[in-house]
């Protein structure tokens, strides 16, 4: 571009609007101090010592060093996000019985300019070491909030799948849901050492020991059992985690272990093919900055093209109900 053109279009009117429109500034002002109320609550103390409660304003403001307008202000923002309640004598205490645990999933946000400079992460969970580090005391929790959608894609995989190899098992939602449907069905569940404990303990709770087998290690290693012998292996909300080179590599020893004519059944959260939205899977793919150095969110076509790379095909996609953006990909082993 020339000079003169240059100053004709720094000249043109910006047809651009002056600022976002309402609904949208009121979102983003609302979700900033919803952000900011929790951040402050948890760095500064007030989510223990409401954990402890239940305690009144002057009590939090003495323990914390708030300012009783700032006590005051700060537990009635916590109330109204429904993470406290209050008393009729006026006293607070958690809307829930492990508010700090629940605190812990949101703590890392305060350090994301930081992992954003590549100056701190708490650990990288696509390592066994950092998935040991992260995953212990978290998989619990989020089973819980993927319940609903677990029951929607157990409603999906009808197919007849008595042998059952859920990767990264986590807390086990996936596979619960559909070992709680069909008595015949046998679950192998992989998950690494320091989780599994936790995965032992979300079987029991739910009463199905016997028709589960567990293996402990790392799923790009780990002896799962005879090749092609699983009529269904679940990679459930583990692929963003890694790199593609990764999960086309997991992938190809998932369908070593399905038997042909067999189902892997992907979980996760999609991106747009441009990778910048929809809103959810942006958000979510900036929060694996905090806890993965090559993990990101992936679109649709990338699950295509490793899927068939790796010996599957006829996919299938399903949006999954529930709280978050998760979605099923099915294939069938060629």
């Amino acid at each position: 571009m020339t000079a003169a053109r240059a100053l004709v279009a720094a000249a043109e009117p910006d047809s651009r609007p002056f600022y976002p429109a309402a609904a949208l500034v009121a979102a983003l002002l609302e979700a900033c101090a919803a952000g900011a109320a929790v951040g402050s609550a948890i760095d500064l103390g007030v989510v223990a010592r409401v954990q402890a409660g239940p305690v009144a304003p002057d009590s939090v403001a003495a323990d914390c060093g708030l300012t009783g307008q700032g006590a005051e202000s700060l537990l009635a923002a916590l109330v109204a996000l429904g993470l406290v309640t209050r008393e009729d004598d006026g006293r607070f205490r958690p809307a829930f019985s492990r508010l700090t645990d629940f605190a812990e999933l949101l703590r890392p946000w305060a350090s994301l300019p930081l992992a954003l400079r590549g100056e701190w992460r708490a650990a990288d969970a696509a390592t066994t070491a950092g998935a040991e580090y992260l995953y212990p005391n978290v998989v619990g929790q989020l089973a819980l909030l993927f319940r609903e959608s677990a029951e929607h894609a157990a409603g999906l995989l009808t197919q007849a799948n008595p042998r059952v190899l859920d990767i990264g098992a986590g807390a086990a939602p996936w596979s619960l849901a559909l070992a709680a449907r069909d008595p015949d069905r046998e679950v192998t569940a992989v998950e690494l050492p320091a989780v599994m404990a936790t995965t032992r303990a979300a079987v029991r709770a739910a009463g199905l020991e016997r028709k589960y087998v567990f293996i402990e290690g790392d799923a790009f290693d780990v002896d799962w059992g005879k090749p092609a012998s699983f009529d269904l292996a679940l990679v459930g909300n583990l692929c963003h985690l890694f790199d593609e080179e990764a999960n086309l590599r997991l992938l190809q020893r998932v369908a070593e272990a399905v038997r042909p004519g067999g189902t892997v059944a992907v979980i996760d959260i999609l991106a747009s093919e441009r990778g910048d939205g929809p809103r959810a899977a942006a958000l979510y793919a900036l929060g694996l900055v905090l806890r993965t150095a090559r993990g990101r969110i992936y679109p649709y076509s990338a699950f295509r093209r490793w899927l068939n790379e790796s010996g599957f095909a006829d996919l299938c996609r399903h949006r999954l109900a529930g709280p978050f953006s998760l979605s099923l990909i099915t294939a069938r082993r060629r």
